[in-house]
């Protein structure tokens, strides 16, 4: 056991220790998501000699999210030269955060606060068409209530009356907008 170059092995404490750089940052707001491994020979007696994952860091503060992604990478090579295994970390371009305007933060809450519509301000880590757009003019979101905040899966359900109202909140905004 003690010559091996378990790659899977390997792959997975580094997972773990990007799952505990996730939830430990200063902000508390970054994560950090491994969503899928690719590990070859994939058979169940042979040592893994290669694995692939992909990684998704997120913060909404950029300086949090270099810092984040710094330390994944230092403490990955630390996994890898201690396993005695070759680490290659190809990085995929960064979408910065992009803080949306005040202004469209107001009139968003206004139009909930008259229609007497429960609301409240957050941070989304996701890279939604807002974050494209917003390079070419101001930007909002508007996140509708799913049940048990369940979102992109076959559970996610949501009452026909908040996706009414959350289009009258989107109609209220819209309006003020072109005034």
């Amino acid at each position: 056991m003690s010559m091996r170059q378990d790659a899977l092995a390997a792959t997975a404490e580094m997972i773990s220790a990007i799952e505990k750089i996730g939830a430990s940052n200063r902000s508390g707001r970054a994560v950090a998501t491994v969503g899928r491994i690719d590990c070859l020979p994939n058979t169940s007696n042979v040592i893994p000699g290669f694995c692939r994952f992909a990684l998704d860091v997120r913060d909404s503060d950029a300086q949090v999210l270099d810092e984040v992604v710094q330390t994944i990478y230092e403490t990955c090579h630390n996994i890898a030269e201690s396993r005695n295994v070759t680490l290659q970390i190809i990085a995929s371009p960064r979408t910065p955060p992009v803080h949306l305007p005040e202004n469209i933060k107001v009139l968003l809450e206004r139009s909930a606060i008259s229609r007497h519509m429960p609301y409240m301000r957050l941070t989304s880590g996701a890279v939604h068409d807002a974050a494209v757009m917003s390079h070419v003019t101001d930007v909002g979101m508007l996140f509708v209530p799913s049940k048990e905040g369940r979102s992109h899966v076959p559970e996610e359900s949501t009452e026909y009356s908040d996706m009414y109202a959350c289009t009258m909140i989107l109609h209220d905004v819209v309006t003020a907008l072109c005034r």
